[in-house]
């Protein structure tokens, strides 16, 4: 902006809106800042499930995330208060979540208001009446046809005016975020479910609620059509999750189940492991953890194996919340923590072990016939990477000793090389000023092949671990 001093002199310039930004990632006009985008990049995600969460639902039914508000012009969009006691800009609105998506090349998951905000922590919230849904539906599908339409669509010549005239392709939507603590998910999900899918039958629909409900005394469980998936949330302790392991390893069958399949769209270890084995969201300091620890991508880990080795069932698997500004926050542990400054932003020990699993990710999950030993302390998947014809055997030790590991795979290989992520004491984690502390390294195997397909190995204490078998 520029003046002439001699004009304004004497006059005061207000601002209410400053958007500076550095170079973004692959240089997207208001796009993600780089350094940040470029560690969820390099992670290799397959999806992004957006904008909540609780986000989505709001404080008020009037502050929840309104898609029309967060389209347009910058100095067009007002902002709310958000969930966690900050201010949202919705600078990073529906389009902009969709432009993430086709940067990184990655499936969108879009996240749905269905007719529920939480007003009051611990209690039901505001629903809309049954009578009232269809003003709920009516509302998703406009926004559906701003994602899908075509140019000739009202709203699908609004998002060309906004600089993309191409449709986006939208694979999966979540209708609403933990409805569970609701008591009107009941008539809210089918009335939405059917008539999303009667204009958009091709699309996977995930419902955000199963059996939570019973415990908070919601006497109803969600009838989960073929076809459709179950986003599934836990913040919890290690032993949890380890003793989850197997948990979907029967579950269609068990909730006879037909062609369901799961979304774990959050899941974390948040505090130690305590005789009750209860989780205290009060953050007490004893058992609280702030910063993801080794134990902490143990017990994810393990969790993370029960469902690669179900893979007709888990579907998707994302840690949650992605993201800390560590100049002001609400919730820990996040799985990346940043600043202002570019040097300063730290990948989490949880985030190496989803970096890790991801690397090596096959494209068939391979059966594995135990013949001495057994599951605990040792937990694995193995799976084949038929692209590059390797073998990934992933096995995490969460005991305090070393385990000696015995593999008769049923062909020979080549070579085998490993990556490990350990530390001397389990509850070690990066921080900014220790943000190495926990990283991937690679292992120092002796072995480079074997014509009868053997290998031997002891897996080191506290540790995860990928062996790579090039055949």
């Amino acid at each position: 902006m520029l003046s002439d001093a001699s004009e304004v002199a004497g006059e005061t310039f207000y601002f209410d809106l400053i958007s500076l930004f550095p170079e973004t990632f692959k240089g997207r006009q208001n796009g993600l800042r780089k350094d940040i985008a470029e560690a969820f990049y390099d992670m290799k995600p397959q999806f992004l499930r957006f904008p909540g969460g609780n986000n989505l639902e709001g404080i008020s039914v009037f502050k929840r995330w309104n898609w029309r508000k967060t389209i347009g012009p910058l100095k067009d969009r007002p902002g709310r208060p958000a969930d966690w006691e900050y201010y949202n800009t919705d600078g990073l609105g529906l389009l902009e979540y969709f432009e993430w998506c086709e940067d990184m090349e990655i499936q969108p998951v879009l996240a749905v208001y269905a007719g529920f905000s939480l007003d009051v922590w611990g209690q039901a919230g505001t629903s809309f009446a049954e009578d009232q849904m269809q003003y709920i539906l009516n509302d998703t599908l406009d926004e559906l046809e701003y994602i899908m339409g075509d140019t000739s669509t009202t709203y699908g010549s609004l998002r060309a005016k906004h600089g993309h005239p191409e449709p986006f392709q939208l694979n999966f939507i979540e209708i609403g975020n933990e409805d569970w603590f609701s008591s009107t998910y009941p008539y809210r999900w089918p009335i939405l479910y059917n008539g999303l899918k009667a204009k958009y039958p091709n699309i996977t629909y995930i419902s955000t609620a199963y059996n939570e409900a019973l415990a908070l005394g919601f006497n109803y469980t969600i009838e989960l059509p073929p076809g459709t998936y179950w986003d599934t949330h836990h913040y919890e302790d290690p032993d949890y999750f380890i003793d989850n392991f197997n948990f979907y390893d029967n579950w269609e069958e068990e909730n006879n189940f037909t062609d369901v399949g799961i979304l774990l769209g959050e899941n974390s270890v948040f505090q130690i492991d305590t005789p009750s084995h209860v989780i205290n969201f009060s953050d007490p300091t004893d058992i609280h953890i702030a910063y993801p620890r080794v134990l902490s991508a143990i017990g994810e880990g393990v969790y993370a194996l029960g469902g690669e080795r179900n893979p007709n069932v888990v579907k998707m698997s994302s840690y949650a919340p992605s993201l800390q500004n560590l100049a002001w926050y609400n919730w820990t542990p996040n799985m990346i923590l940043f600043t202002s400054l570019w040097n300063q932003t730290t990948l989490s020990v949880s985030y190496w072990q989803r970096w890790m699993f991801a690397h090596y990710r096959g494209t068939q999950t391979l059966p594995v016939t135990v013949s001495q030993g057994g599951i605990n302390p040792l937990f694995w998947v193995a799976s084949i990477d038929d692209q590059i014809n390797s073998i990934y055997f992933k096995v995490i030790n969460i005991g305090n000793g070393s385990v000696a590991l015995g593999l008769d795979i049923d062909t020979s290989y080549s070579r085998v090389n490993g990556t490990i992520l350990t530390a001397p004491d389990p509850n070690y984690y990066n921080y900014i000023n220790n943000q190495t502390a926990v990283i991937p390294t690679p292992i120092n195997i002796s072995s480079t092949g074997s014509p009868d397909g053997k290998f031997m190995w002891k897996v080191p204490r506290f540790s995860i671990s990928v062996l790579q078998f090039d055949l």
